[in-house]
């Protein structure tokens, strides 16, 4: 999998759990800075060698992102080329390419706002069982120069269950003119033909839908994580049971996970050096996804 991932300064300090940047934008897809767009980056599958082959724009639709605007939802699935050309499909159930699907909206005025993109994943049933590789779900900001000329920031945050999740961008990327904020799924094609529907329809799908912001649920699934910023460790506290916690880099590479099932818990940060961390964690009431700032 190609992927060219740019570190980040956020310039922000906290105490507690969530921390607001000047901005909040709220999933929605009927988002009036739209539309949502569509790109396909087209590369060979991992066990070919992993080459990249073609990037393109792609409509919403061929994506494989179904829109229900009443509904406010939108449910990404595995992408199925219909067309049964051997470059794409050889007659097994799984195709012959990789297929990175980017559903995003693309704006000239956040080039110096901070803000965060939030989200709630109401439903992840995506399985990769069989595949050769496994399917991999993202959120992003990327930062473009005049005319897409440069990819100036790409920060991303993987999505691994349902819950709430963020991504953050500081507004302050030097020479920065396009901001585009929206979702990756990367996995393998797979062969349109009818026989294979009821294996491709345990694939599964990711449902995307907004954010609840309500006082009410806010106090459901809050966390506490303390001190932040910290030098070597983060309490956490929850009014239900933590069931995991997920530490990534800016790059999206998970540094630490842990099992507590307990109400309090520990973030032992010695290990890591010094910077930007999302961690998210997971109750039996719902899921956050919080900056940890490591001195």
């Amino acid at each position: 999998m190609k992927k060219n991932y740019i570190l980040f300064l956020l310039m922000i300090g906290m105490t507690f759990t969530l921390v607001n940047a000047q901005t909040t934008i709220n999933f929605d897809v009927n988002d009036a800075n739209g539309p949502w767009l569509g790109f396909m980056n087209v590369s060979e599958k991992d066990i070919n060698g992993g080459a990249f082959v073609f990037g393109s724009g792609w409509g919403v639709p061929d994506l494989n992102v179904t829109e229900d605007g009443t509904g406010n939802t939108a449910t990404f699935a595995p992408n199925r080329v219909n067309d049964l050309d051997p470059f794409w499909n050889s007659g097994t159930f799984e195709g012959e390419k990789e297929m990175a699907a980017d559903y995003y909206i693309d704006r000239g005025d956040l080039n110096t706002t901070a803000f965060d993109f939030v989200v709630n994943i109401s439903n992840f049933s995506l399985v990769s069982t069989g595949l050769s590789q496994p399917y991999v779900v993202e959120m992003f900001i990327k930062v473009f120069d005049v005319g897409y000329a440069n990819l100036l920031l790409n920060t991303r945050i993987p999505i691994t269950g349902a819950g709430d999740y963020m991504v953050s961008y500081d507004g302050g990327t030097v020479g920065a003119d396009r901001v585009q904020y929206g979702f990756t799924m990367t996995g393998v094609n797979i062969n349109p033909t009818a026989p294979f529907d009821g294996q491709y329809a345990g694939l599964g799908n990711v449902i995307i839908t907004q954010q609840a912001l309500s006082l009410d649920t806010q106090e459901q699934n809050s966390f506490k994580v303390y001190p932040n910023p910290s030098n070597d460790k983060w309490n956490v506290s929850s009014i239900s049971t933590i069931t995991s916690i997920d530490v990534y880099d800016l790059l999206g590479q998970r540094v630490s996970t842990q099992s507590p099932n307990a109400l309090d818990t520990v973030i032992d940060g010695n290990q890591l050096q010094s910077g930007m961390y999302f961690v998210n964690i997971q109750s039996e009431s719902g899921s956050d996804t919080i900056r940890l700032i490591k001195e």
